[in-house]
Order: C-alpha cells, then structure tokens, then sequence
C-alpha cells in the first residue's frame, strides 16, 4: 500500500500532463479569455447591482454610504484574503452601518463561512472553460446543474 502511495503523484501528473499536451493552446487561450471576462462581469453584476439592490429594497439604506462604511473591511479582505481573518474588522464596519450586535455576530459568523457568492461563480465558470477547452458542449442543463452543484461546495471553502 505504501508504494501505491508513494507513486500516486507521478500517476495523477502522468495524466494531467498527458491531458495538457493534447491541449490546443490557442482554444485554451480564448476560452481562458471568455472564462476571466465572464467571472468579472458576473462579479460586477453582484457587487455593483444585486447587493445594492438588495440594500435599497430590503433595507432602505443608500449603498454608497453603505459600502463607504465597508472600505476598511474590504481593504483588510483584498489583503488578507480570508473571510475569518477579517471578521474583527467586519463586526466594526457593521457598527458603523448601525446594524444590530445580535444581527451582525450571527450573520457575519455564518456569511464568513458559507455566503461565498465568489466561489461559487467561480465553480460555474471554471467548469464550463474546462469543457470548452476539452470540447464537450456545456448546455444551460449543465450550467444549471453545475450552478447547483457550486451552490452546495461553495458552502465553507
């Protein structure tokens, strides 16, 4: 069992390299472009119209004071790159925006492990650049499905 595991890595990177040669770089190439873009705008899309949105009509607060506020907690994010790490931060922010302790500490608590909108945008678009570039038809079936599926592994990554 032991030499199974000792040569596990040279079998999975015999694959993976043989997958990557038969490759064509310049179909990877656009498809790497299509799947960056992608992410983006769907990441614009959240950041800059749902969680407005979401603020104005379900909390009646003005967004720009709102993310104003959150500038601190963003820019320790952008730096540490950790939700955990940047909850200290967070709660005081939350403060700032004058939400209420008992609210904040259960939905910070919870949204640093399992609100990861990023991830599981990524999940999507990754899989369909996988296919593209592997030549499978990724249909709305599949995307839906993968969305789903990104739904639940996004939950604590």
């Amino acid at each position: 069992l032991m030499a199974v595991m000792k040569l596990a890595p040279v079998g999975v990177a015999s694959i993976v390299f043989s997958a990557a040669v038969s490759v064509d770089i310049e179909q990877a190439g656009k498809a790497l472009v299509f799947y960056l873009t992608g992410l983006w705008i769907a990441m614009a899309c959240q950041v800059f119209i749902v969680y407005p949105l979401l603020l104005v009509v379900g909390g009646g607060r003005n967004p720009l004071s709102y993310y104003r506020n959150c500038i601190p907690a963003l820019a320790m994010a952008l730096g540490m790159s950790s939700s955990l790490a940047t909850l200290p931060t967070t709660k005081k922010c939350a403060d700032k925006n004058g939400i209420r302790a008992e609210v904040r500490d259960l939905a910070l608590s919870l949204g640093a492990t399992i609100n990861m909108d990023g991830a599981g945008m990524g999940f999507i678009f990754q899989s369909i650049w996988l296919s593209a570039i592997q030549g499978v038809d990724f249909g709305i079936s599949k995307v839906l499905l993968t969305g789903i599926a990104a739904l639940v592994c996004s939950v604590g990554t």
